[in-house]
């Protein structure tokens, strides 16, 4: 029992020194832009907002070269996963909930793995072909690629994946 007790530990404050926690929390009120992010390398540059639908939510999607897309989301009631459910899939958190349920009864696809760590994250988009997620713009670039949505960059008026958190 000690023993299991002091792995866990252990194991908590590797993955800690690992992926430190980010400091990309919001204030409540504050407008929030989530940049769509993947590899630098990737064969995509523009996605509209019923790609990400698709991608997120099902059936999914490939990229220009024929490689699936493969979404990865932010946990459960965060504030960038709560913003980008609501105006991506149009659902609030209680909703999404019940809308994966309903889907797995159906016998359809399960939700896009979540991830709790920005940094791991952000390294697996960097590291998978065919990865894509989101995170709060701006946000460092190295070996990612942020995606236009509707034509715009999350610096551009108007752009659609931004909120008040």
């Amino acid at each position: 029992m000690k023993r299991s007790i002091l792995l866990s530990i252990w194991f908590s404050a590797f993955v800690l020194s690992v992926c430190p926690p980010t400091s990309q929390s919001a204030h409540a009120g504050q407008r929030v832009r989530l940049a769509v992010l993947v590899a630098a390398n990737a064969n995509l540059v523009d996605v509209s907002l019923a790609d990400l639908r698709r991608i997120f939510a099902g059936p999914g999607m490939n990229d220009n070269s024929g490689r699936a897309l493969i979404p990865l989301n932010h946990p459960p009631r965060s504030g960038a996963r709560a913003g980008f459910d609501r105006i991506v899939l149009g659902l609030t958190p209680e909703e999404v909930g019940r809308f994966w349920i309903d889907r797995r009864l159906r016998g359809l696809a399960g939700p896009p793995r979540s991830l709790d760590s920005i940094p791991l994250l952000l390294r697996l988009i960097q590291r998978f072909p065919g990865a894509i997620s989101y995170a709060r713009s701006p946000l460092p670039l190295e070996g990612l690629r942020v995606l236009r949505v509707n034509g715009k960059r999350p610096e551009d008026p108007g752009y659609a994946l931004e909120f008040d958190e």
